[in-house]
């Protein structure tokens, strides 16, 4: 299925199951309110428009709504066709909406039913069928409330809000157990150490571990001087000539994990003094 506005078609089918609940004494208002929620869903208004494309040609007194000349009791044949049938309750809910048919009269003239008040007749013969077509064609829950749909937005704040706790929790983690410079220096020896014992049983692409060696005695040296730029660039250099040595790489991405990771820090530090003389200023 294509992607929908969601909330729009629950919000519908939630205006619907109000009104078929009885939870509106005023079913005027109750009705307003599932052809609004239906008028503010391009989705739904897409899908009668695709479904119904003659909409204003269906004369509902001649197909559906007749009254006997004899009994003067009228009656209703809805066709059991779900897209005719969708096609009928949309021109009726529009035409009670716009006040073109009297409720009241229209309810005691077609909806007489011995075992059935006529307002319940006429939420069985239209609105839960209107309901269940369009619920099933988003598949959408058709007995979805209200009460549901907030009782799902708070709980998807709610994870919301845990997951932002579970990354500042990690973040305030991270910060507290970042090395500084003394530490990212000893840990950059640790693995130049590892890697140069590794290289020397390095059998194949000699001359890439001429190279690498010498970058790497490089690097030692310029940690000695504290340049994060040059070490950085040296750790660049070190990536490049280690391609083809697969035997170091996972040494070179830690690396690259410990610099980064590093300089991250020293930025968002920054940031942070940065804001605090602006706000003293």
């Amino acid at each position: 299925m294509e992607e929908f506005d969601k909330a729009q078609v629950e919000k519908f089918v939630a205006s619907c199951n109000d009104m078929l609940s009885g939870k509106f004494l005023n079913i005027k208002k109750a009705l307003s309110n599932i052809v609004d929620s239906v008028a503010e869903s391009d989705d739904i208004l897409s899908f009668i428009a695709e479904s119904v494309p003659d909409l204003e040609d269906i004369d509902i007194y001649e197909s559906v709504f007749t009254i006997d000349p004899k009994t003067k009791v009228g009656k209703i044949a809805l066709p059991s066709d779900e897209k005719e049938k969708l096609g009928i309750t949309t021109k009726v809910f529009s035409e009670l909406s716009s006040g073109k048919l009297n409720f009241t009269k229209f309810l005691e003239t077609y909806f007489k039913n011995p075992n059935l008040s006529p307002t319940q007749s006429f939420l069985d013969k239209f609105v839960k069928p209107f309901r269940d077509i369009i619920s099933k064609h988003f598949q959408i829950d058709e007995e979805l409330t209200f009460k549901d749909i907030d009782k799902a937005e708070k709980a998807s704040i709610k994870e919301v809000n845990n997951k932002l706790d579970k990354v500042q929790e990690e973040e305030e983690i991270f910060e507290e157990t970042l090395p500084g410079i003394c530490d990212v220096k000893k840990e950059i020896e640790r693995i130049v150490g590892e890697m140069q014992a590794s290289l020397k049983f390095e059998r194949k692409h000699q001359n890439e571990v001429e190279d690498v060696d010498m970058i790497l005695n490089g690097l030692l040296k310029a940690c000695e001087s504290d340049d994060l730029l040059i070490i950085n660039s040296l750790i660049l250099g070190i990536k490049h000539a280690t391609k083809k040595i697969k035997s170091v790489k996972h040494l070179v991405s830690e690396l690259e994990d410990l610099i980064y990771d590093y300089c991250d820090y020293l930025a968002e530090s920054q940031k942070e003094e940065v804001k605090e003389e602006y706000e003293e200023e």
